[in-house]
């Protein structure tokens, strides 16, 4: 993956509309998040303030990494409507996301009220399927002719293996006829 471009799209992915674009990013460590908003892909999707878009992250513990709590901020200032983590203690980021809304709420400030999920203890392919394929049910999303989808971003954070299998099994997804 270039340096230039860390959003890559794996395309006809299946989805809640029919086949549709994934888009998937590997960072070092979750400090390195900013990088991002430079990209177009993740300017179209997740910078993209009127978009709606879901999150998946695969990280390492993300105990004591401030990182993320910026990275929550930013995404409920947008069209967030799910963040779905995995990982160890993957239920932190999913405190992360609904703390980031409560406090923008509290505050007054505009923000997103995503739906939440942490995956701990499931095999990363079967959380990755659980994201790529939800509906939307039980969420803000509001489908109207402007936004007639949400988009869906995977952030794998740390163990490049991990971005290693969940490339390999959106692409298996995205070439497979019953998907």
């Amino acid at each position: 993956m270039a340096d230039t471009a860390p959003v890559e799209a794996v395309v006809g992915v299946p989805g809640h509309l029919g086949k549709g674009p994934v888009y998937l990013a590997h960072l070092a460590a979750a400090a390195d998040w900013p990088t991002l908003l430079t990209d177009p892909d993740w300017q179209s999707t997740a910078g993209d303030p009127e978009q709606p878009f879901g999150l998946f992250t695969a990280s390492p513990d993300p105990s004591g990494q401030p990182a993320w709590d910026e990275l929550a901020d930013y995404c409920v200032q947008r069209r967030l409507v799910l963040v779905s983590s995995w990982g160890e203690n993957s239920t932190l980021l999913d405190d992360a996301f609904d703390m980031a809304a409560v406090v923008r709420e509290v505050e007054g400030l505009p923000t997103s009220d995503p739906l939440t999920t942490w995956h701990d203890h499931e095999p990363l392919e079967q959380a990755l399927d659980f994201f790529v394929r939800f509906r939307g049910d039980n969420t803000n999303l509001d489908l109207d002719e402007d936004h007639p989808a949400w988009q869906r971003l995977v952030l794998v954070v740390g163990d490049a293996a991990w971005f290693e299998q969940a490339e390999a099994y959106l692409h298996a997804l995205s070439t497979r006829a019953d998907a």
